[in-house]
């Protein structure tokens, strides 16, 4: 219908601008839909004054955000990765799974489908968004991957190792922070480890 009322009509006619071609669409949509029904009463127009708009809402206050869903472990250091960043949920959930949601804005982390930590979303790879209340108390329940620990091991390996051990360990604001970096550095150096 569309084709035969409106393309149709226009298609011997030349435009030169897209608000010119807008124009001419919305005269001859006005029409289309003011056009009286053959075998029905009223238009289109008088049907959707009837039924439709009176059931019509209030578009959402907010505009819609595309959103992604991914399932992540928690690494021991209580912090989950999302595209190269680390975002911090609470300590006890170290090592189990959790749905992660995250929009342009936000990154929210759900556990059995009760939210339980949202951060603002940042792009920088390699980084941490820590919040200091996921963090436990004298990581308690991190005793046994201590910075001192990690460096007493970089040291057995070698000078090398432990200078680049210590210095990812004070770079960081919390050394919990460096320790998926210093895992990875110590399977490769002793797979057994």
């Amino acid at each position: 219908m569309v084709e035969r009322w409106i393309l149709a009509r226009l298609r011997d006619q030349t435009f030169f601008t897209l608000s010119a071609l807008n124009k001419a669409i919305r005269n001859l949509l006005d029409d289309l839909n003011s056009k009286p029904f053959q075998k029905l009463q009223g238009s289109r127009r008088s049907l959707f004054e009837g039924l439709d708009k009176p059931a019509l809402k209030p578009l959402p206050a907010e505009r819609y955000q595309y959103a992604e869903w991914k399932e992540v472990r928690v690494h021991i250091d209580y912090h989950v990765a999302v595209e190269g960043h680390y975002y911090s949920v609470p300590y006890q959930l170290a090592k189990k799974q959790l749905s992660v949601r995250f929009t342009q804005n936000t990154v929210e982390c759900f556990y059995q489908g009760k939210r339980v930590a949202s951060h603002q979303r940042l792009y920088q790879k390699g980084r941490y968004s820590t919040q200091p209340e996921h963090m436990p108390e004298k990581h308690r329940q991190h005793a046994e991957w201590t910075p001192e620990r990690l460096q007493n091991w970089a040291a057995q390996t070698g000078p090398e190792t432990e200078a680049v051990i210590r210095r990812i360990l004070s770079d960081r604001h919390y050394p919990q922070q460096g320790y998926r970096s210093c895992l990875g550095i110590m399977s490769a150096c002793s797979p057994d480890y």
